[in-house]
């Protein structure tokens, strides 16, 4: 008869086998999918993260951690628990990471995300989360202190031999299911993302410097309109016209939120529809790019950046690219950017630092400035109400060094829809709608300032949108645009159906100022060039004989083989990839 003492150890073991075997891999399924469960809880709908792919793949991975662990506790097993420990929170980290910058910048791990690893972002995030930061650390310290003094005791001979060979079996079957699995699990597993994205960050140079293109092909380029030469002119010819110029990105407002640009709802854009009907409206303006740092690089300096896809920082912000602040600045330009956010969010303020802007004004500025406006804090930073009571004070002070160009960046129409409360309210139950005509009346209130003040009569005036509303299911379409200068129609009400986009901006505003230029890179002045270039081409989409196309995508070895041909428009997917890696190319290896 087996004594109590045994009797109990068995039973102890036996306890530990089934927590070994179908405990510990749930709970280490459940713990990495805290991350998820967050997500799910706080800003999206459980089938976008909660899949059954999700949690077939976790589930492996987390018999492989558990297998892992335990055959490395029967020959490391001082060291195995800490290294388990580690693993298990970095990966948990990392997911936080991933789901953080989803919800802040719509993207995951992206070459974006690394582009922007610098000291200053670190600063902003400690500002913002200090006191997540805070409960971060002191939940690693316990986690570590509780199971690290946690003590099991060791299974007999026989049942930790079974227990081994039942381990290494799982272990090399997590191993091979996931590895069968790579090819799409990216997409469930935030660390196999990070890596995938930053190998591809620091090897796009090297894939660029393998294509090459022929005389032909890089004819088809220039049929394009990639003009792709340096341009000039002359700073003190008599013809150049020195306006101030005052540039407003709408965030996300495609062109159908306003009457002009055919919505049906009355009254939702009232100041947006006078601009449009008074000054020139452009009806087929697309968005080029997207999100809104491309948006700012493109429209400004002519080019499609294209940053989360493989973009590098000198092809993302241009370093050696004359842009529209750069020529400004050589024509005696006063230079502001205004916004409601964090500038180092998403790159800004790196590139208004790249092409001469005098000064950057983001949320934290503001709220030092200003200090009225700290309540009118959105979720995202200051609401767009405020922000343009902000744009008065500054345009007052900036007029009195004309010329001065400020860029100015709404807020409102970003999720979740913050207004201020000194709004009116359009809608009872949709904040879209509330978030568009508070961003309107805004603008409206700024509009009517500038013409108080006299400084329309001397300044040029450009509205556009910088891409199409997140989560509005479609990333490129039509967007609204319009802008008044003097000579141009102003008061008068003009419309120029051209098809146009983002990089026509700088083209259009530089030709309108007497520069002489008409041009710039992929731009095009829609008062002129841009009617003789109407096959538009861009990382999303293509417009052909008037007809817009979705872009597809293209692998690498085909892009390889791929040959441009005039005979063969409209482009394929991969023929128009190699064009805009002409432009890519070009950026990357000017000034070397």
């Amino acid at each position: 008869m087996e004594s109590p003492q045994r009797l109990s150890n068995k039973k102890l073991q036996f306890i530990r086998f089934v927590f070994d075997i179908l405990i510990l891999p749930f709970l280490i399924l459940g713990y990495l999918s805290l991350p998820r469960l967050y997500a799910v809880l706080r800003f999206a709908e459980p089938g976008d993260y909660l899949t059954s792919s999700y949690y077939n793949l976790n589930l492996t991975l987390a018999y492989l951690l558990a297998a892992s662990y335990f055959l490395g506790k029967q020959v490391f097993y001082r060291s195995t628990k800490l290294i388990f420990l580690v693993v298990l929170q970095v990966i948990f980290i990392i997911r936080i990471v991933d789901i953080e910058s989803f919800r802040v910048f719509h993207m995951s791990f992206s070459p974006a995300f690394f582009a922007n690893l610098e000291l200053e972002s670190f600063r902003v995030m400690a500002y913002d989360y200090w006191w997540g930061l805070i409960l971060l650390g002191l939940y690693l310290i316990v986690f570590f202190l509780f199971f690290m003094k946690r003590a099991y005791p060791p299974y007999g001979k026989r049942a930790g031999t079974i227990l081994t060979v039942l381990m290494l079996l799982i272990l090399v079957r997590s191993a091979v299911v996931l590895k069968k699995q790579s090819w799409h699990s990216s997409a469930d597993f935030a660390v196999q993302l990070l890596v995938e994205q930053a190998y591809e960050y620091y090897r796009e140079s090297d894939f660029l410097d393998s294509l090459q293109w022929t005389e032909t092909e890089l004819e088809v380029i220039n049929n394009l309109g990639f003009d792709l030469k340096p341009v000039s002119f002359d700073y003190n010819a008599v013809s150049l016209q020195k306006p101030n110029l005052i540039l407003i990105y709408l965030e996300g407002f495609q062109a159908e939120f306003t009457r002009a640009g055919g919505s049906k709802i009355k009254g939702l854009t009232p100041n947006l529809d006078r601009f449009a009907g008074n000054n020139t409206y452009l009806p087929n303006f697309y968005n080029a790019v997207t999100p809104t740092i491309n948006a700012l690089i493109s429209t400004q300096c002519g080019l499609l950046p294209r940053f989360g896809n493989y973009s590098l920082d000198k092809i993302v912000y241009a370093p050696n690219i004359l842009c529209l602040p750069d020529y400004l600045k050589g024509m005696g330009y006063q230079q502001t950017m205004l916004l409601g956010s964090s500038p180092v969010f998403s790159g800004i303020k790196k590139y208004a630092e790249f092409h001469q802007y005098d000064e950057v004004i983001g949320r934290y500025a503001i709220k030092e400035r200003y200090p009225e406006y700290r309540k009118g804090m959105t979720t995202w930073g200051i609401n767009d109400y405020d922000l343009y009571r902000v744009a008065v004070k500054t345009v007052d002070r900036l007029q009195k060094s004309s010329p001065f160009h400020l860029t100015l960046f709404t807020l409102d129409t970003h999720p979740p829809f913050d207004t201020s409360p000194e709004c009116p309210v359009f809608s009872k139950d949709n904040k879209l709608f509330n978030a568009i005509h508070c961003s309107d009346y805004g603008f409206g209130m700024f509009y009517d300032h500038l013409g108080e003040i006299g400084l329309l009569d001397n300044s040029m005036v450009v509205l556009a949108g910088d891409h199409m509303p997140h989560g509005g299911g479609r990333e490129y379409g039509r967007v609204f645009a319009a802008f008044r200068a003097p000579g141009f129609a102003a008061g008068e009400g003009r419309v120029i159906d051209t098809i146009s986009y983002s990089p026509d901006i700088i083209a259009t505003i530089l030709d309108m100022m007497g520069t002489g230029l008409t041009s710039k890179l992929v731009g095009k002045s829609v008062l002129s060039s841009r009617t003789q270039f109407q096959h538009l081409v861009s990382p999303g989409f293509e417009i052909y004989n008037g007809k817009f196309r979705s872009a597809g995508k293209c692998d690498k070895q085909e892009l390889l083989k791929t040959t441009l041909r005039d005979e063969t428009l409209p482009l394929s997917d991969c023929q128009r990839e190699k064009v805009l890696k002409k432009l890519d190319s070009w950026v990357l290896h000017r000034g070397f």
